[in-house]
């Protein structure tokens, strides 16, 4: 889950946005630059602190800017792993299955599994959506291919709180989420979400871990170490192996064009109707602050909150230490993603060791909340 280190981005950024300020009035006379133009100053200072990656930003579904930085392994062919933006994918999908009446999302887990456990019992579809099932997060299905007996390994954990009580977020809520995906198409969750989504919006460069076509090519790996501490039941000898731990909660990858016209894709409502695509966007669930200004989740997405309305809809991830990025929505019509494979290690402070993708798009919504 993206860390919430906003303070020291603001303060710089801020910083290097009102120097920029100043340099062009001081120059010319006019009273700021452009958008695109102090957003690519400050992606182009991040760079020389290390970046690496891909970065876009729009406003209104015209892109401003884009960018592809590290060199010709960051190209705009080059895929990243998401991590956790997989999320959003399958709550899309269990929203389609809800919206052709295939099940519903008040349907408990008895509904999909036998010999469900008595503090389990009460899970809706509903509570995995939102992270309220109580489940944890341990990464109990790594590794295991079989289905029954990953259902098993999670139903016979201990849940970490009440059901449908608060925010406890887990990947094995995501991953039971894909199973059941499976159990009502009767397909197996990849092909589910490719004959969606990934077919009808022409995601050319999206796919599944384990599944990986040999016509993608990936940016590289940002930390070995991480690499070869993988399980050998989840990669070995060099490649990515299909098991339930990288199904619904992670294992997806794509390219920045491809989430851009993904985001598309549901704002423009072409994967669901208007109501149920409004349903991954509603804040069910204070994860921090309160109901006036705070930030909540929906189904796969992060909705921040302030004087009661919707100010910017987000989602991030890492994978493993190969992958990170983040999308994020703001209230003013921008759509920010950037995609990376490094960490800010030479950042001051607390930002240090970050994903780069959290440090960046931050930076970037402080330069467009600025309204320039």
């Amino acid at each position: 889950m993206i860390k919430s280190l906003f303070s020291l981005v603001i303060f710089a950024t801020t910083v290097f946005f009102c120097g920029c300020m100043q340099e062009r009035k001081g120059k010319s006379g006019n009273p700021g630059l452009k958008v695109d133009h102090i957003i690519k100053a400050y992606v182009e200072k991040q760079e020389e602190l290390g970046f690496k990656g891909s970065v876009l930003v729009s406003k209104d579904n015209t892109i401003i800017y884009t960018a592809h930085i590290g060199g010709e392994s960051h190209s705009k062919d080059h895929a990243y792993y998401i991590g956790s933006l997989s999320k959003q994918f399958t709550a899309a999908a269990i929203v389609r299955l809800y919206e052709d009446g295939l099940l519903s999302l008040d349907d408990t887990l008895g509904n999909f599994f036998e010999k469900v456990p008595d503090d389990k019992r009460k899970i809706t579809v509903h509570h995995l959506l939102t992270h309220t099932s109580g489940l944890p997060d341990n990464y109990v299905v790594d590794g295991i291919t079989d289905r029954q007996e990953a259902i098993n390994a999670i139903l016979t954990e201990p849940l970490e709180n009440e059901v449908g009580v608060t925010f406890t977020y887990s990947a094995e809520g995501y991953n039971l989420l894909a199973i059941i995906v499976e159990i009502v198409s009767g397909k197996q969750f990849e092909a589910f979400v490719e004959d969606f989504v990934i077919k009808p919006m022409q995601l050319k460069h999206t796919g599944f871990w384990g599944l990986e076509e040999s016509r993608v090519s990936f940016a590289p790996f940002g930390k070995d170490e991480m690499v070869d501490g993988l399980s050998e039941n989840v990669y070995s000898n060099g490649k990515s192996i299909v098991n339930y731990g990288y199904k619904g909660s992670t294992g997806m990858y794509a390219t920045l064009d491809d989430l851009y016209r993904w985001t598309k894709s549901l704002r423009g409502y072409r994967c669901l109707s208007e109501r149920d695509t409004e349903l991954l966007f509603q804040p069910n669930v204070i994860v921090r602050g309160n109901s006036i200004k705070g930030t909540f989740y929906g189904y796969g997405w992060f909705i921040q909150m302030d004087k009661g309305l919707k100010k910017e809809i987000r989602h991030g991830g890492s994978e493993d230490g190969l992958h990170n990025g983040i999308i994020r929505w703001t209230d003013s019509g921008y759509t920010i993603i950037v995609l990376s494979n490094q960490w800010a290690e030479n950042l001051e402070g607390r930002f240090n060791g970050v994903e780069w993708s959290t440090v960046l798009s931050i930076g970037i919504r402080v330069i467009v909340n600025k309204g320039v």
